[in-house]
């Protein structure tokens, strides 16, 4: 009995600050799943285009180092050079600013799937 009354009065009492404590938890897991999931997608795919990519000068991206590099992965996410008819690094910041979203809203909807798998 001493048992039941005590569980009753802490869920009384304590009720409505877990559930404020657990919006709050909710929410900053959220941001930092955002976070991950957007810095891992754009860093998986940069990784990626520079182990298998091709500068537009047939050079290997994973041979070139620094500026060089850098610019050479964001033309081949763009579509290739504006010489060669692509949109260039232009286009390639594009892709992987798009890229860095889509991972985003993904890992965000799926901390919040687990999160109502856990809490339900």
């Amino acid at each position: 009995m001493k048992t039941f009354r005590r569980r009753w009065f802490l869920d009384k009492y304590y009720n409505g600050k877990l559930d404020r404590r657990s919006r709050v938890t909710k929410l900053a897991g959220r941001f930092l799943a955002r976070g991950v999931g957007g810095v891992a997608a754009v860093e998986a795919t940069t990784g990626l285009v520079s182990v298998f990519g091709t500068a537009s000068t047939g050079t290997a991206i994973s041979s070139l180092s620094g500026t060089a590099a850098t610019k050479a992965t964001l033309a081949w996410l763009g579509g290739g050079s504006l010489v060669a008819g692509g949109f260039g690094v232009v286009g390639g910041v594009a892709v992987l600013g798009a890229i860095g979203i889509a991972g985003s809203y993904g890992c965000k909807k799926v901390y919040g799937y687990a999160w109502n798998c856990v809490n339900s």
